[in-house]
């Protein structure tokens, strides 16, 4: 991947050498001072076609995944713990995970080299941060042993947000439909800085605080030890699921108001599609030793399954919206 990239860094830079006459002495124009006129968004002074700037701006988030539940190793376990009267079941807060949606920013240096009068090549480099999360309302019940009974009745509240910050690099080419406005068309490629997951566990009732168990935080009768909190937040980070680098396509919308012969306002509005997954897919294996009523027990041989849930097809997709300033040079 990164020789890729190279190699396309060196293709931008071996345009804007090609241009360096240009540059000096523009083709077609006498002492370099008249104007090319046309669609080109570069050479607002009619000397300089190469263009530089800085940009800033929203990045609008949105994640999707599929969280699927395996009934059938709930179903083994339940024939196991009915004459006991217990039973487990897989609370819905967990499909809290299945989406999210956040707002977060990125800054970014660029350069366009045109290829002529209506259209170009562009580099960018860019701090981009992800963020998204999502929250769900629902019930539970307090964990006894490990082991939760049916129909959930404590009010409940799940809540996460991740936070995913890339270095990314965009190569794309520019067509201008008018003097003012033009769109572009590129490559993206996201290198992983940092991540960040934070998990919010919130009772709702009173008399019921939080309890640390193996699957997070549960409700717990008052009267347990520690269990004092009534919220709570896990934090992660640099989870080791997460993918590294990512690869996706860009489309963009443009409007230029020229401030001046060499400088230049452009918002933007960009749509970054990614064909590389945030992270891996996560399997929740069944435990191999569980203990109930003090015994001890290997879950997947007792119901003969292997996984309890997963989340699996996660994407996350980017809205950029933004300003940036061109100078010419």
């Amino acid at each position: 991947m990164n020789k890729v990239i190279l190699t396309l860094c060196l293709f931008v830079c071996l345009q804007i050498s090609s241009n360096a006459e240009d540059v000096l002495r523009p083709k077609g124009r006498i002492g370099g001072t008249e104007s090319s006129g046309g669609n080109g968004l570069t050479g607002f002074d009619g000397v300089s076609p190469i263009s530089f700037g800085i940009e800033g701006g929203a990045n609008l988030n949105f994640f999707g995944s599929t969280v699927s539940v395996n009934q059938t190793y709930y179903d083994n376990i339940n024939v196991f713990l009915a004459p006991a009267g217990m039973s487990m079941f897989y609370n819905d807060l967990g499909y809290v995970f299945e989406s999210g949606f956040g707002v977060s920013p990125h800054i970014g240096l660029f350069i366009d080299v045109p290829i002529n009068d209506k259209s170009g090549i562009g580099l960018r480099v860019s701090y981009d941060s992800r963020s998204f999360g999502n929250s769900k309302d629902g019930f539970s019940n307090p964990a006894i042993a490990g082991i939760m009974y049916d129909n959930p009745t404590i009010p409940f509240t799940l809540e996460y947000k991740d936070t995913y910050d890339y270095i990314a690099v965009n190569l794309n080419y520019r067509y201008n439909f008018t003097k003012e406005f033009f769109m572009t068309f590129g490559l993206n490629f996201d290198f992983l800085e940092n991540s960040k997951s934070e998990t919010t566990y919130t009772s709702n009732d009173p008399n019921y605080p939080l309890m640390s168990t193996a699957v997070g935080y549960v409700p717990a009768i008052n009267t347990t030890a520690g269990a004092t909190a009534m919220t709570t937040t896990e934090t992660k980070k640099n989870n080791p699921r997460m993918i590294s680098e990512r690869f996706g396509l860009e489309v963009g919308a443009n409007y230029k108001f020229e401030l001046s012969n060499s400088i230049a306002l452009v918002p933007y509005a960009r749509f970054q599609f990614f064909v590389t997954k945030p992270f891996e897919d996560e399997i929740v294996p069944v435990p191999t030793e569980f203990i109930i009523d003090g015994t001890m027990y290997n879950l997947q041989t007792l119901t003969g399954e292997t996984w309890v849930s997963k989340q699996t097809d996660a994407y996350l997709h980017t809205l950029q919206l933004g300003l940036s300033l061109w100078f010419n040079f």
